[in-house]
């Protein structure tokens, strides 16, 4: 399941939670797309993201980023 991908410029990381990688065990890493405001996506470009706080919660057989 865990492929070597090729770095592709128009796809990079804005946000992620080194935090859980530290204080936890992660057995499986999905990758997923988001659906974000305006407000949002001005934050990302600025790089002002902060998902320290954030988890992931499967709710009517959806993915839900909650605390974010």
């Amino acid at each position: 399941m865990n492929q070597v991908r090729k770095a592709d410029p128009n796809n990079k990381t804005v946000a992620e939670n080194r935090k859980a990688r530290f204080s936890y065990e992660v057995l499986d890493t999905i990758e997923a797309g988001l659906v974000l405001t305006g407000t949002e996506v001005k934050s990302l470009r600025q790089g002002q993201a902060n998902i320290q706080d954030s988890y992931a919660s499967v709710e009517g057989g959806e993915i839900w980023l909650i605390n974010s």
